[in-house]
């Protein structure tokens, strides 16, 4: 008697090599769904940067808070980031989607302050700045001009 499984099976169970395919397969679809499944819920973030400039000169220091637009269908993440010396970057880790935004900025003069404020910054160049912007489905730069009241 031949050692090997198959051949043991064939001797006692006729099995022709079409039914032989199908067990192979159903055993690989029930045994390693995630083998043959694409990888799903993946987020893909871009980097942004721009320049954020208020009544002609560099914003000295700021936040900008990107959120996105549920009302025209945007579903993915939101972002921060850092506004120094006029210029922003949020990295591609904590990046946009792409897509519609409601952005926030905030800027701030570079006197200090005592440690207790709230801010935590110089005192407030404008009120908080809100803009709805398209941004691309790839790294990109954004420049955002604030318009003196």
């Amino acid at each position: 008697m031949n050692p090997t499984w198959l051949v043991v099976v064939r001797d006692r169970i006729p099995l022709s090599p079409h039914l032989l395919r199908k067990i192979v397969l159903f055993g690989v679809i029930v045994c390693c769904p995630g083998c043959l499944a694409s990888p799903q819920g993946e987020i893909i973030r871009y980097q942004l940067k721009g320049d954020v400039i208020f009544d002609g000169q560099p914003v000295p220091q700021g936040t900008i808070q990107l959120t996105p637009d549920t009302q025209k269908g945007n579903s993915g993440p939101g972002s921060t980031g850092i506004i120094e010396n006029g210029k922003f970057t949020i990295p591609a880790q904590r990046g946009i989607v792409g897509g519609s935004y409601i952005v926030l900025i905030s800027g701030y003069d570079s006197s200090p302050i005592p440690m207790d404020e709230a801010t935590g910054s110089g005192s407030p160049l404008f009120e908080e700045y809100r803009i709805l912007v398209e941004l691309p489905h790839k790294s990109s730069v954004q420049d955002f001009s604030i318009p003196k009241e």
